[in-house]
């Protein structure tokens, strides 16, 4: 009879297994990192509007870095006007990174120059490289290519790579997620940038969670650099958006 029940149970389990049925466990979670988690996936639903991604507002934002060959740490994201390289609004994501933008007539957003301060190095669009439209819709991938130059930060007048950039915009679906600020349904977007230049190709894939209370609550972000087609060199991280103590 013990034998029987077992043989019972197991007939039973894989009845339930092929008829597509799953139990809910901890095991649905997905674990992004240790500060963000992913419940549940849905369908695309309302068209974004690219102020979302690039809200070109006077404003800080903390986010916690998690990097798997180094330890966490919090960057503060800065965001300010500007007139520097032709543009109107520049973002400076802590001591790493600063991008300049601006928006054409049509409502359209533009990079036109992003500096890496740990290369000590501006690349420069030209013309600028459209980032978002107006308005992002599921299905409809924003693309767009520019020329684009990369010289010493300190010296301009030393031009360190030319070539071509390649970026698609795509907004892909919703995502029930969790993080420090709590639980929300966050559109998610990826973007794919390429540089085809003269000694170095560079792919880099984003993946960016926005909540329109919050803006960008998480990313995810993924670059690989071919030098001369010989070398390889990659890298990975993820940001997500942390609370910060309300000022005096």
């Amino acid at each position: 009879m013990p034998l029987l029940r077992h043989l019972i149970s197991v007939c039973l389990l894989w009845t339930f297994l092929l008829s597509g049925c799953s139990a809910p466990s901890a095991r649905d979670i997905i674990t992004v990192n240790d500060q963000f988690f992913i419940t549940d996936t849905r369908p695309a639903s309302t068209p974004l509007r690219g102020e979302l991604l690039y809200p070109m507002i006077e404003k800080t934002w903390v986010y916690q870095r998690i990097d798997p060959d180094q330890e966490s740490q919090q960057l503060v994201f800065i965001g300010s006007v500007t007139s520097d390289h032709d543009a109107t609004y520049m973002l400076k994501m802590g001591d790493d990174r600063t991008e300049y933008w601006t928006v054409n007539e049509e409502g359209i957003f533009l990079l036109t120059a992003v500096i890496d301060h740990q290369k000590n190095a501006l690349t420069r669009f030209a013309p600028p490289l459209p980032t978002a439209p107006p308005v992002l819709r599921s299905g409809e991938p924003f693309t767009s290519e520019a020329g684009m130059r990369v010289f010493d930060a300190e010296n301009q007048s030393i031009q360190r790579e030319q070539g071509k950039a390649t970026r698609t915009l795509t907004y892909v679906d919703d995502q029930s997620i969790t993080t420090p600020l709590g639980e929300f349904l966050a559109h998610r977007i990826l973007i794919h940038f390429q540089a085809d230049l003269t000694l170095a190709d560079a792919d880099k894939k984003g993946t960016f969670w926005i909540v329109p209370e919050y803006g960008i609550v998480a990313q995810q972000h993924e670059e690989l650099i071919k030098i001369i087609g010989l070398f390889e060199e990659s890298r990975r991280h993820d940001l997500v958006l942390v609370p910060t103590e309300p000022g005096p």
